[in-house]
């Protein structure tokens, strides 16, 4: 999700001539991580990993379908749909990290290997 947002940035705040703004989509990208992150650490542990797995493909799909209809709307609808997209990587990382916790450390060691 990061990676094909922030490649895309440009593109995107070009096809509504907001250039000057392309720093926007990457705080509605990031910037929801902060507090999702929060919430699934302090708040939503009782909830088991499956379902949350299930919700962040949902909003996953909210957030790429709305983005596709934004070039018909506006900036700021796709602004919103990126901060969706945003909210499922950064909720799915989360509930990702939490679920290696059932597993040895051995093969967890791994994660995140190759992406930097």
């Amino acid at each position: 999700g990061y990676i094909v947002i922030l490649a895309a940035a440009k593109s995107l705040a070009d096809c509504f001539d907001q250039s000057q703004l392309i720093g926007v989509e990457s705080w509605a990208l990031i910037g929801v991580g902060f507090i999702t992150k929060s919430l699934n650490a302090f708040y939503l542990e009782g909830i088991s990993h499956r379902v949350r797995g299930h919700l962040c493909g949902i909003v996953f799909l909210i957030g790429y379908s709305l983005l596709c209809f934004s070039v018909y709307i506006d900036f700021w609808f796709s602004i919103f749909s990126i901060g969706c997209i945003g909210l499922g990587c950064s909720w799915g990382e989360s509930v990702m990290l939490g679920y290696c916790k059932l597993f040895p450390a051995k093969i967890t060691g791994a994660w995140s290997s190759g992406t930097g």
